[in-house]
This record gives structure tokens, sequence and C-alpha cells, in this order.
């Protein structure tokens, strides 16, 4: 029977309440047939429009490929015609299990004005009269009609624009296409300022400050060049919903983190791969291990990635390799893959490269703390570098013999310390004192 799935899949409420406290199981058989059906004034007020919803959302129940019995009315037989469910389709519906015809819409919709063109035939008993067709005209009757007002009713409700849970709908995709451009332009904000490597916060974020910060101020740019993104952030998104709050940054960065660790994890694949160490306390006075993993990739180039900074709850050996188990474990790394590890603290415990790495920052110091030993170290660097092209020890080209300074070493990149040894030995320094 037309309509009979989707009623089902639509008036699930699970049961349905009448005032006498009776439970109806909405979409069971009862309700497949018309003359079944529980009258609508025996539903909770509560629940009535829930329930009309239902039926028009699924349609007069038309059997057209039924074998409609026939009746015999002094020498003819008739029989409903299948051939009405096209003259009236939007109402007319048929009881199989009493061979007579209903209208779905004053069955939801008909006023309580006592009969009106033969109304309650098509509402209670069911019309059956297979020799008068003029009845179904007669039924409708006039612009004023018991039926026709019943139709305007049931036509508004159908209509998915006038519905109002079409109109919440709407209203909802709408919000969720704000929200999402909203977080786009969010998004798009983090990136980039995860990508340069700059801070996020400002010291003074209120309405009027005259700086509100990257994050803020970088948002407030791409709303003055985007029409969509102005008419959606800022001071054109719902006040408690404007998704540039710090929890949402520390979100999206915290996405991005997991989104850029994924990729770095693939690309290591099976590959070998060791990891390097250091420990630091953060202004809290927390123990904290940041972590590197080091590794080359297709294309035979080594590369190094911070893969985060982990809290311990001391510094010795034991707990920082849990630590790194706990790593591993929530990233899938393998132990298998690990080939070598390199902790800066445990470096340093050496006493020869311990001495080393005090004379370079000694060295450093001294040179960097004054505009003038950089000046004369320039100097000197370009005699010796004009002296050593002379002799040809060096030779000349592009991107060669540049001018560069000292560079100190950082506690928390080991790789650093090797570019200040190259640095150191790439500089001439003679017997003459630097002032």
């Amino acid at each position: 029977m037309s309509g009979t799935g989707n009623f089902r899949q639509t008036l699930d409420y699970g049961g349905m309440m009448r005032d006498r406290g009776d439970v109806v199981q909405a979409g069971g058989s009862s309700n497949d047939d018309p003359s079944k059906r529980i009258q609508i004034l025996d539903y909770n007020p509560n629940i009535r429009d829930q329930v009309r919803r239902a039926y028009v959302l699924a349609g007069p129940q038309q059997p057209k490929t039924h074998n409609f019995p026939y009746k015999k009315y002094g020498d003819t037989q008739r029989r409903f015609n299948p051939a009405w469910f096209d003259d009236f389709p939007t109402w007319l519906e048929y009881s199989v299990e009493k061979d007579a015809a209903f209208c779905l819409c004053c069955c939801l919709f008909k006023p309580n004005i006592g009969e009106q063109a033969s109304g309650d035939f098509f509402v209670g008993e069911g019309f059956s009269n297979w020799k008068k067709k003029e009845r179904l005209l007669t039924h409708i009757g006039g612009v004023n009609s018991a039926h026709n007002q019943a139709w305007s009713n049931f036509e508004a409700l159908r209509s998915q624009k006038q519905h109002i849970q079409s109109f919440f709908s709407k209203t909802h995709d709408e919000a969720r296409i704000q929200y999402r451009a909203r977080l786009n332009a969010s998004i798009d904000c983090c990136r980039f300022l995860l990508r340069q490597g700059l801070a996020f916060r400002g010291n003074d974020e209120f309405e009027h400050s005259s700086n509100d910060g990257n994050f803020l101020e970088l948002l407030q740019f791409l709303a003055d060049h985007n029409e969509d993104v102005k008419a959606v952030t800022l001071k054109n998104a719902p006040e408690n919903h404007k998704l540039t709050s710090p929890d949402i940054q520390k979100d999206i960065v915290n996405a991005c983190a997991t989104e850029t660790i994924k990729t770095l994890i693939k690309d290591i694949g099976t590959s070998l791969f060791s990891i390097l160490i250091d420990e630091s306390r953060d202004v809290s006075t927390k123990e904290q291990m940041a972590i590197v993993l080091r590794y080359v990739d297709k294309n035979g180039h080594v590369i190094e990635r911070f893969i985060g900074i982990e809290h311990v709850i001391s510094t010795v050996a034991l707990s920082l390799k849990e630590t790194i188990y706990e790593v591993f474990s929530r990233h899938k790394l393998s132990m298998s893959g690990l080939r070598g590890q390199a902790l800066v603290v445990v470096a340093k415990k050496n006493i020869q490269i311990e001495s080393l790495f005090s004379i370079v920052t000694i060295l450093v110091n001294v040179v960097g703390a004054s505009s003038k030993r950089c000046d004369l170290l320039q100097e000197k660097q370009s005699i010796a570098v004009i002296e050593a092209l002379n002799s040809g020890e060096f030779t000349s080209g592009k991107g060669k013999n540049q001018e560069t300074i000292l560079k100190r070493a950082g506690e928390s990149h080991w790789d650093s310390h090797f570019g200040t040894l190259l640095q150191v030995l790439n500089n001439r320094f003679n017997e003459t004192n630097t002032e």
C-alpha cells in the first residue's frame, strides 16, 4: 500500500498515549487501514500535531493493485474504481478491510461541526456506494466547505516551506554552514601562526585594545578582506559561539599537532629512526622532556622533527624510559625501528665534551657581547678570506665565502652545537687580541 513503509518510519514515537491511557503502537497494522485508524481526537492534544504530521508525510492509503470486490446494485455489478486515485490523488483513501473510501484530510482536520456534505461517511463509516461517483465531488463541496477547510490545513502542513519542522531544518542548515565557515577561518589563522612560529595571544585582548594579539588581529584582517568570512566571524558571530577563545585555539592547535604527527609517522613508515631527548623545567618548575625524531626520508635527506613535550615525574633513566615507551605506544612507533638515542644531558656528562663547549660558549659570549669585537672579527675574517683567495686556497663563486657571525648553541637543540662549532672553525683567528 502506498505510504505504509514511510508512515512506519515517520511515525516512530515508540507509543502514543490517548486520553483514556491506552498505548497505541505507532506504525502498526491497525494504522495501515483507514478503517482501523485511531480518530485524531482520541490522541492526547499534546501530540495531535505530531500524529497529523506523520500521516501527512506518509500520504493516503491507495492500494492500486488490490483486487477490488464487486457489489451488486440491482442487475449491475459495481466496485471501487482505482482510476479515482488519479482523480483525487492527495486525499482519497481506500480501506481493504471495509471495502470503503475515506478522506485523509478530513480524518485529520475535519472541524467538529456535525455532518456536512456526507463528511462523516468519509471519516467514520467510510463511503461505499460505488454507483454514485458524484458523491466524491459532493463531499468536496464549495469553497468554504468542511472538506476544503480541512484541505487547507492539510496543505499548509504538507508544504515544507510553511512547516515549522522545515523552518528549523533550514535554520539548522544555515547555522551549520556559518559554523563551518567560522571554524575554517579560525583554523586558517592557527595554521598560519603555527607555520610561522608566532605567538597567538596578546597582552590586552579587550574590544578597544590597540593590539589584540596575532590570532585575533589576523582573523580581523581576514574578515576585512573576505566578505563571506566577515559575515560570520567576530562581531557578526553569536556571542557564545565566536570560536576565538583560548580553549578553542588550543583545541585547533592540538588537532593540527595530531595530524602533523600522523603524517610524520606515515613518512617514517618501516624505516629506521633515532630519537633526540632533552629535559628542562617550565615556568611552573615542572620537569618536561622534549622528544625529537630523526630519520632519513625517501629522498635521502636527514629529517629532524619535534613531536612533543612530555611531563616526567623525575629525570632518572627509568622514568624517562617509561615516558618514551608511552610515547611510542601512543604514536604506534616500534622499538625495533629505533637505532639510536641522543640525550643532551648525558652527552654533557663527558668531561672533554663539557670542557669543549664551555670554552666555545665563553668565546661566543665574549665576542657576541660587544659590537666592536663583532666588527673586528668580521674585518679579520675578510682579510683572511682575501689572502686565501689570492693563494688559491679558497675559490670564489656564488654563495661562497660569506660573512658570518658566531652563533650561540641552543640548550634544547643539539644540532645547534654542531653549527656553532662549524662557525668557529670557519673563522680565521690570529694571535692579535680582539680589543
